[in-house]
């Protein structure tokens, strides 16, 4: 349990190559760069920023959803991803996006 939740409180220092080809995409950065620019962290603001940056940029939530997984945890496997990001906190999103856009 305590190695699934690393992510939490440590940045990734290695990334699962075959998710980074598959799910880190030109097609998905903009989208990452919006998660970026999000300010209220709140599940309901997070669902809502999610739905209008998905219809934006004619994503499905997996293909966001998988890219940030692999962005701020290293691998494609986390809690849901409002949670994810809630729990390692915006400044930190920010921080880890930063490799991949």
């Amino acid at each position: 349990m305590a190695e699934a939740l690393r992510f939490a409180f440590e940045r990734p220092t290695a990334f699962d190559e075959k998710a980074v080809e598959k799910f880190m995409t030109p097609v998905v950065r903009p989208a990452l760069r919006e998660v970026g620019d999000l300010t209220d962290y709140h599940h309901e603001a997070l669902e809502a920023a999610f739905t209008a940056i998905l219809e934006r940029h004619g994503l499905k939530t997996k293909d966001l959803a998988q890219a940030l997984r692999v962005a701020i945890c290293g691998r494609p496997v986390s809690p849901g991803i409002y949670d994810t990001l809630m729990l390692v906190g915006r400044d930190e999103v920010v921080a880890r996006l930063q490799r991949w856009l």
